[in-house]
């Protein structure tokens, strides 16, 4: 993400589902795999992170999907996805690994967190990953498990 860029947290529909695919599989990929050395663990987290799926996900009259969208160049890229359940768990928080740490999954998590409180939904947890929970942890969630994949 250039210094130039913009972010902007909007809905996402149907046409975003092979974008939100890419970014969440190439987070799980890039930015989780030294928690998660094993191929076969990975090979099964991959599994359903389909176009298909998130398709599917993104059109589930339970779910409120987000992607973050960057505003750098002349067509905007979706570098994060985030989805939350109307019971209030955050089910999805990725970014692509060339905007981590920039802000892009707190805005997310800021997204979903308004979303919440529209809806008064009474509180929020994550299913986070090992690589997440210092994440959750910085945004005050407090632990009650320990972190999936």
């Amino acid at each position: 993400m250039s210094k130039k860029s913009v972010i902007s947290i909007r809905p996402a529909s149907t046409e975003d589902a092979a974008a939100a695919c890419f970014v969440v599989r190439e987070s799980i990929r890039r930015i989780c795999s030294p928690d998660y050395p094993s191929k076969t663990y990975m090979d099964e987290w991959l599994s359903n992170k389909t176009i298909e799926n998130f398709t599917l996900w993104i059109n589930c009259p339970d779910n409120w999907t987000f992607v973050a969208e960057s505003n750098g160049t002349e067509q905007a890229q979706v570098v994060g996805v985030a989805m939350l359940t109307k019971n209030g768990t955050i089910l999805l928080n990725y970014v692509l690994p060339e905007v981590l740490r920039q802000g892009v999954g707190k805005a997310l998590l800021q997204a979903m967190e308004g979303t919440a409180e529209q809806n008064e939904l009474p509180n929020l947890q994550a299913e986070s990953t090992i690589t997440a929970k210092a994440f959750y942890d910085r945004n005050g969630f407090l632990a009650n498990d320990e972190p999936i994949y």
